[in-house]
């Protein structure tokens, strides 16, 4: 299971899911719950989220996958993954006691480890996903586990 969930959008939008397609070349190598970009590498294609992916990246659009792909080493396969406008995302960061420092608003990257994507907050540079203010403000992070921290993606860049 991927580490990121659903949870609505800014403005109401509905996420609808599509299939998208996998290149082979490896096997499922999309979970559910992973975040998937377009495949820079084969066109018409997209590819699990990566290390430090940055705006450029991933900027245009993101989806979270709603299925495991199931692409194998010979063959291409599919994903079921869902987007939108301005998607909220609640994940994991990679260093929760580094939320203490107030951390909204800043747009921040991928960590990826052992397969595992989780929030980068220690990483805003070119960053395609903002930190967004929990209800009750900073003082309600997890600051201890860094789970349901929650994030924005595919908005414009401001």
């Amino acid at each position: 299971m991927g580490d990121f969930k659903f949870n609505g959008s800014l403005y109401g939008l509905e996420a609808p899911s599509e299939t998208l397609d996998v290149v082979a070349g490896g096997t499922a190598t999309v979970a559910i719950g992973d975040l998937v970009r377009i495949d820079d590498g084969n066109a018409g294609y997209v590819k699990k989220c990566a290390n430090g992916d940055t705006n450029t990246l991933c900027l245009e659009k993101v989806w979270l996958a709603v299925s495991a792909s199931d692409e194998t080493a010979s063959a291409d396969g599919t994903v079921k993954a869902m987007t939108c406008p301005y998607m909220r995302l609640l994940g994991t960061v990679t260093t929760p006691a580094n939320l203490l420092q107030a951390l909204i608003n800043t747009r921040v990257t991928l960590d990826v480890s052992a397969g595992t994507q989780k929030i980068d907050e220690n990483h805003t540079t070119n960053g395609f996903m903002r930190i967004k203010r929990p209800v009750g403000g900073a003082s309600c992070f997890d600051t201890t586990n860094g789970y349901d921290t929650e994030v924005v993606v595919n908005e414009a860049v401001s």
